[in-house]
């Protein structure tokens, strides 16, 4: 149920959805981003069965083990996976797109965790970090 705390890190969601589901709520401003993507909301206990029915599956506020049941399954099964989470200020992200995702990488170097500066509206993106 989306409470006074989310309306400040929820940007979907407005004081008239205050006791609503959150998921639920959200769905018109997400399909607003792209209208070609069908946009649906599960608000039940989640299983195999329903994930089976997608091609990619976003789990958010989720334990642990959650994101590695679910994670498992969903490599298993071929369905693109993405874990996306925030405590506070820090976040947590997740991708599995399979193993025929290929990730370019220019240096080889191991990545580093960094603060984002700011992102360019230029196309394609560019993401600044600060050091």
């Amino acid at each position: 149920q989306a409470e006074w705390s989310d309306l400040s890190s929820q940007f979907f969601l407005h004081e008239s959805d205050l006791g609503q589901n959150r998921a639920t709520s959200s769905i018109p401003q997400l399909t607003a981003l792209n209208p070609h993507v069908r946009v649906s909301a599960h608000t039940g206990p989640l299983n195999e069965d329903l994930l089976q029915k997608y091609q990619v599956v976003v789990l958010t506020d989720s334990s642990l083990d959650d994101q590695k049941r679910f994670g498992e399954f969903c490599h298993k099964h071929g369905i693109k996976f993405i874990v996306a989470d925030t405590k506070g200020l820090c976040g947590q992200l997740f991708c599995d797109f399979g193993e025929q995702f290929e990730v370019l990488d220019r240096d080889g170097e191991m990545p580093t965790s960094l603060m984002i500066d700011r992102i360019t509206k230029d196309n394609p993106g560019v993401v600044m970090c600060a050091r």
